[in-house]
């Protein structure tokens, strides 16, 4: 293929500052007090102005060999190292806790609203939906051989609002937005198969972390 011309900007700058922030933001004590100021921070710039929330078509994409060009689609790369190399080096998952514009902006609903109802035992079978979502997506793309095969999450209509997706990707936006002004972050507990693969990544890096004897 003929050879692209790297297009870095501001957006790629402001992404790296962003992931680094959100890893002293996390090690140090003294800062996590200021978390959701800096998740405000990452709804702001990864959210709504570079519109590059993690999602599972990364990792689906990955599976499938289907990689962008680093000198035109960098940011593909920013985000995937940011989201990887904290899981790979430390075994924690930062970035749904720190980082994520979308569960930034179901914090501020259950702040807005003041509830947080009990999921009570409910909360043990959500995980095992977002688990099998992440199955049906991956199998799907495997299938198919199309990243995009069963595509669900709402970040790009959330932060783009574009009026030419599908509806039920806006019934699925408004639905888990406004639980989230009842239970506590309800999409990444049940729903987000991205924030389950990470799971899976992390708990495969504590497991090779882990020391044997």
């Amino acid at each position: 293929q003929p050879d692209s011309k790297w297009r870095i900007g501001a957006g790629e700058f402001a992404a790296i500052l962003l992931f680094l922030i959100g890893w002293w933001v996390y090690r140090y004590k003294k800062l996590r007090r200021h978390r959701l100021v800096f998740l405000g921070l990452s709804l702001l710039v990864l959210g709504f102005w570079l519109n590059r929330p993690l999602s599972a078509v990364q990792f689906t994409s990955l599976l499938l060999g289907f990689l962008p060009s680093p000198a035109t689609n960098l940011l593909f790369y920013i985000v995937l190292l940011g989201v990887i190399l904290p899981l790979a080096f430390s075994g924690k998952n930062i970035y749904c806790a720190y980082i994520c514009p979308y569960s930034a902006l179901q914090e501020f609903a259950g702040k807005i609203s003041g509830k947080n109802i009990s999921l009570g035992k409910l909360r043990r079978f959500l995980p095992v939906i977002r688990n099998a979502l992440l199955f049906t997506i991956l199998m799907a793309a495997a299938i198919t051989g199309k990243a995009t095969a069963v595509a669900f999450e709402p970040f790009g209509v959330a932060f783009s609002l574009d009026l030419t997706a599908a509806t039920y990707i806006w019934v699925i936006l408004f639905v888990s937005l406004g639980l989230s002004f009842l239970f506590k972050r309800l999409w990444c507990i049940g729903f987000c198969p991205a924030g389950a693969f990470l799971d899976i990544l992390r708990q495969i890096s504590t497991a090779l972390r882990r020391p044997r004897g």
